[in-house]
């Protein structure tokens, strides 16, 4: 098992435990960065890529976007990016790029509101976030074995 496979288990089970004892910020935390470090483990070892030329792409993009005043682009865009679209091209994993791209797009909202707006996560946007993490550890699974 790769190391930032094993992360994201522990980070999966953190945000079960976090959940449990009534920190449901940090629960959502822990849920978005486990499929966050599922999805990079994937680009590592079924894609074959390094941190150094995940860093090298993201760079130059970011820097692209931002000279045409589109914004940037982060390591996390990347990595979702590169799933969604092997997933796509693949006529039997079509429907699940669309559904991960979904979920994803939802617990990183989620995640943003609990990390950085002034508003509080309650129990049910913790538990919402933790199944988000199950079905996007499931698909990745599924599609990724």
């Amino acid at each position: 098992m790769g190391i930032l496979q094993n992360k994201a288990i522990r980070n999966k089970t953190a945000a079960d435990l976090l959940h449990e004892n009534s920190l449901y910020p940090s629960s959502v935390h822990c849920a978005y960065y486990a499929c966050f470090q599922l999805s990079k483990h994937l680009i590592i070892y079924h894609f074959g890529k390094t941190d150094r030329e995940i860093e090298i792409v993201v760079r130059k993009k970011s820097e692209d976007l931002v000279k045409r005043k589109l914004g940037g682009y982060t390591v996390h865009n990347y990595i979702l990016d590169c799933i969604e679209n092997d997933l796509s091209n693949n006529e039997k994993t079509h429907e699940d790029a669309r559904t991960l791209s979904n979920s994803m797009g939802e617990l990183r909202r989620l995640r943003n509101k609990s990390d950085y707006k002034e508003v509080d996560i309650s129990q049910d946007k913790s538990r919402e976030a933790i199944e988000y993490c199950l079905s996007i550890f499931e698909l990745l699974n599924k599609c990724y074995p």
